[in-house]
């Protein structure tokens, strides 16, 4: 046996284990020969091996529309201890992790950590885009309660997303250039709705509408020429309209 070192009521000893399952058996004896012992079983498992760990979502630098990002990856451990991304700890499902981390606006770094049995570790590290605001949209024209007389109408408008996807309107695909849009759309004789819908790249989406029709106006003036009738012969270089 290994003699240990005595220091008070304390004692340390260092012994050598062996792979598997060992047996450690303490034996104190006094000086009348009287004797007490007590043992532990520890398992050995000679491992230098790192955790094999990476970030399957989100993407590094992908654009998320949560501040609770879901972080799920891979392991690959035999005995692997815990994992955790920016210190929140994984629910770990065989080789697969996944946890919600909650994030700032804007750029956040998340870091995984898996750890194994005997202390070995590894970390990964990805960057996510938290975007949690919706796109700003005006409609310029046509404008609300407008009378149009053309079946095709312009529209145009104001845009503005740090991560814009798109813009459409009534589903038709708009060219964005700088913060503004454009499209033409087809309408139908009466009222119509113009629907236009922005989008980010997060999923964040707004929408704005104004209702328009094709047709006259019933509120525009209107005129009638009375006399002359129309072709009418006169004899004078003045005649009286009505």
């Amino acid at each position: 046996g290994v003699q240990a070192a005595i220091d008070g009521s304390y004692y340390t000893a260092e012994v050598t284990l062996t792979s598997g399952i060992n047996t450690i058996l303490v034996v104190a004896t006094d000086e009348a020969g009287n004797t007490a012992q007590t043992q532990r079983e520890v398992d050995y498992r000679p491992d230098s091996e790192m955790p094999q760990i990476a970030i399957i979502s989100p993407t590094d630098e992908a654009v998320v529309g949560t501040r609770s990002v879901v972080v799920t990856g891979t392991i690959i451990d035999n005995d692997i201890d815990f994992v955790e991304v920016n210190e929140v700890a994984a629910t770990i499902n065989g080789s697969t992790f996944t946890v919600s981390v909650p994030c700032d606006e804007g750029w956040n770094e998340l870091t995984a950590r898996a750890v194994d049995l005997v202390g070995n570790e590894r970390t990964t590290s990805i960057w996510a885009i938290v975007d949690t605001y919706n796109p700003i949209l005006t409609i310029d024209a046509p404008v609300e309660g407008s009378f149009l007389q053309d079946l095709q109408v312009p529209v145009s408008g104001y845009v503005y997303d740090v991560h814009l996807k798109d813009v459409t309107v009534n589903d038709v695909p708009a060219i964005v250039q700088d913060e503004s849009y454009s499209a033409t759309v087809d309408l139908v004789q009466g009222e119509n709705e113009v629907l236009v819908k922005a989008s980010d790249e997060a999923g964040n989406i707004s929408t704005h509408a104004v209702t328009v029709t094709v047709g006259t106006d019933p509120d525009a003036p209107r005129i009638s020429i009375i006399s002359p009738q129309d072709d009418d012969l006169v004899n004078s270089d003045t005649i009286t309209v009505t």
